[in-house]
């Protein structure tokens, strides 16, 4: 029994010895990888604390910096010799400059002024009365006259009735004979037919009127307009006719 329990004694120290080798020699083996492993984590932590630091002083809002006037350019000053006189004959030359001449900075031009509206053309105008038209859908009434209504009627010297209105229109039907009218374009809040100045070609239809006699000056009509009406009533034209005579 004794020799036998020194056996198993024996043969139990042998293996102890043995397992205790082999986890001495995986400890040697595995010592490597693990420093590493922690030296890993220890870096992946250190580079997130650094971003969450720069992350945070990013998102800070940085104090404004007060705007600063621009520097005045300082005056730029040049020597200019003319190279030769380019001055036509019999003409007066041009001052030269003596000593440094100082260049001046650039300056914005000035704006330009607003383009004036473009006037309405408006085709094959037909005559309703004198000073009255229609082109189209569109009715138009001449600016500063008054003119007589269609059926008028008015009285010679002699006392003889004469149909005024109907004359004047005819004479103004044989001027526009159905031609465009360049008028002046209406205000925004203006009505459809507010009165405006109209012409064909060169010609100003209400002064036409004027100085044929069919029309007379409304109050504040230009000066061009009492004159025309002036030049009516000296020659006898239109309303003016002394002795109606059909023709």
């Amino acid at each position: 029994m004794s020799g036998s329990h020194l056996t198993d004694e024996a043969e139990f120290d042998a293996l102890f010895r043995s397992a205790g080798l082999r986890i001495r020699g995986l400890a040697t083996h595995t010592a490597p990888i693990m420093s590493r492993v922690f030296v890993a984590i220890a870096v992946v932590l250190v580079a997130g604390w650094i971003g969450i630091i720069v992350v945070q002083w990013r998102g800070e809002p940085q104090p404004a910096s007060e705007a600063q006037p621009a520097p005045e350019p300082e005056p730029v000053f040049e020597d200019i010799t003319p190279s030769r006189d380019v001055t036509p004959p019999r003409a007066q030359p041009w001052p030269r400059p003596e000593g440094p001449v100082e260049r001046l900075p650039d300056q914005e031009p000035p704006p330009l002024p607003p383009k004036p509206p473009k006037p309405d053309v408006l085709a094959r105008a037909t005559v309703v009365a004198a000073g009255r038209l229609r082109a189209g859908n569109q009715y138009v009434r001449l600016a500063h006259i008054e003119t007589k209504p269609l059926d008028a009627t008015c009285t010679d010297e002699n006392g003889t009735d004469w149909p005024c209105g109907q004359a004047g229109a005819t004479a103004f039907r044989m001027l526009v004979r159905g031609r465009a009218l360049t008028c002046a374009p209406l205000q925004e809040d203006a009505p459809d037919h507010a009165p405006r100045t109209c012409s064909i070609g060169q010609v100003d239809l209400a002064e036409w009127l004027l100085r044929q006699g069919w029309a007379t000056p409304a109050p504040g009509a230009p000066d061009t307009y009492r004159e025309a009406h002036e030049d009516a009533r000296k020659k006898q034209r239109g309303l003016f006719t002394r002795k109606w005579e059909y023709r």
